[in-house]
């Protein structure tokens, strides 16, 4: 199995965020690594945290307990988690007011 390309980002103040997609092994490893049943929020946001890979170029280790989850998610801050967040849940684009995902005749009707 290969490992996701690494992606990355800046965020407003300038820290260099690189991350990259979970793997079915990386969300196990979480999961364990939370040590309770988390909600699907909890979940969400640390799959967000975990994805990340380094900062500034230094390398973030995959937080190994929940404790570790969250100084990841300290040591970003509310910048960094905001340009996370912006980076993998895009806005869909402004336009002609079509929706992307139908298809041409389906969106034509809807006009």
């Amino acid at each position: 199995m290969s490992t996701p390309p690494l992606k990355e980002i800046t965020s407003s103040s300038g820290m260099r965020i690189e991350y990259k997609e979970n793997t079915p092994s990386d969300v196990l490893r979480i999961l364990e690594a939370a040590g309770f049943d988390p909600t699907p929020s909890w979940m969400k946001y640390a799959l967000m945290i975990c994805s990340v890979y380094a900062i500034d170029g230094i390398p973030v280790p995959l937080p190994q307990n929940k404790t570790q989850i969250e100084q990841t998610g300290d040591r970003l801050g509310v910048d960094g988690i905001s340009a996370l967040f912006d980076a993998q849940h895009p806005e869909p684009a402004k336009g002609d007011g079509k929706d992307p995902t139908l298809p041409p005749e389906t969106a034509q009707a809807k006009n």
